[in-house]
């Protein structure tokens, strides 16, 4: 996965979100876009751009229920 690349969900996946200083975890439907916008952390996390919010997910999460698209 490269930065700018774009996944359409397969599956409904969790993500995460942070609101008032909490994480908080929120599905994303399946069909959805994302954006990666970031490589992934010490905690294999990636910043995602989700219909214009910065959501948290896990790699492995992109990786096996994520298509690449344009």
């Amino acid at each position: 996965m490269q930065i700018g690349q774009n996944f359409r969900l397969k599956t409904t996946t969790l993500g995460i979100t942070s609101q008032g200083g909490h994480r908080i975890s929120m599905p994303l439907p399946a069909t959805s876009i994302v954006e990666i916008l970031s490589n992934p952390d010490q905690d294999h996390l990636i910043e995602v751009l989700w219909e214009g919010r910065r959501v948290l997910m896990f790699e492995v999460d992109i990786q096996e229920r994520g298509l690449e698209c344009d």
